[in-house]
């Protein structure tokens, strides 16, 4: 089985893993501890994956479009909202395409302190473009955080609230929780914790096709769009592909890692991780077999 080699080779090499679970289906939902950790961790970036999946329901239902447009969603609330922001589209929030030459808002390394306001829209709608919408990849955490506001902005309840009662108590999530701007905005880019056997749902509800024991969550659309490469040659909504690879993924610092297999019979794999050191990211040392998995 996938799932002890795995752990074999995180105790053998004794890599940085705190816990290590595969998925065939909602009912078979498999946990290994490898090392002492908290239950409940920071999924740091594979954040954003939930925060797309949430623009993904409003999508499916009619409530927001990939080409509506900032500055129609937030310009009753900023009047002085730049006009330029009528050319960046949801999509190109999705995708990091906005406009941006580097990034700014990641709460997890960055002294908030220094923050010129505590309104961190405010932020984001005043930040100036370096390019054309569409014309550069550029990762920020800002783009997520924004749209944590346009899922408040469509759908009238903040993230968390609206995930909580459609995706996380469908899923069956036991405790999950999303760090808060001073406003009380879930950040959207970062800061959701929960357990790695909640997080790997996630990746089973995409492998399924969006139903989870039967309920339709989201759209099979909404999946294929998602996990495709958008941008970069390898950045989706969230989702991050490997060439033609069999599995897409996604990842946040310190390790967090999940991929998600494109066809049927293969289990998700997910895993909580703390690897201080970001340059070597150490966990990498296990995708050559699980790429090897997916293609047998």
């Amino acid at each position: 089985m996938i799932l002890e080699k795995l752990t074999d080779i995180i105790r053998k090499r004794s890599l940085p893993i705190y816990t290590v679970a595969s998925a065939f289906s909602e009912d078979d939902i498999r946990v290994e501890n490898c090392i002492p950790g908290n239950l409940c961790n920071n999924l740091y970036s594979i954040a954003k994956n939930f925060t797309a999946t949430a623009v993904g329901i409003l999508y499916d239902r009619g409530q927001l479009s990939l080409s509506d447009d900032v500055w129609t969603l937030f310009h009753d609330d900023y009047p002085d909202i730049s006009e330029k922001w009528k050319k960046v589209t949801v999509h190109h929030v999705l995708t990091q395409t906005i406009g941006l030459r580097l990034g700014f808002l990641d709460v997890d390394v960055e002294d908030t302190a220094l923050y010129p306001t505590t309104d961190y829209l405010k932020m984001v709608l005043e930040h100036r473009f370096s390019c054309a919408p569409g014309k550069r990849f550029c990762y920020s955490d800002s783009n997520y955080y924004l749209l944590s506001r346009i899922v408040h902005k469509v759908s009238g309840e903040e993230l968390f609230q609206f995930l909580r009662r459609e995706l996380f108590n469908p899923l069956g999530f036991t405790a999950p929780a999303w760090a808060v701007c001073p406003n009380g905005h879930a950040m959207g880019a970062t800061g959701m914790f929960c357990s790695v056997k909640d997080m790997i749902k996630l990746g089973v509800l995409y492998a399924n096709g969006g139903t989870w024991k039967g309920q339709r969550i989201i759209s099979e659309e909404w999946i294929k769009e998602a996990s495709l490469p958008h941008a970069a040659g390898w950045y989706g909504y969230s989702f991050r592909m490997n060439g033609d690879a069999p599995w897409y993924g996604c990842g946040g610092m310190f390790g967090q890692k999940m991929f998600i297999p494109r066809e049927k019979g293969k289990a998700v794999i997910a895993w909580s991780a703390y690897d201080a050191d970001e340059d070597s990211d150490s966990t990498d040392v296990l995708i050559p077999m699980i790429d090897e998995y997916y293609r047998s």
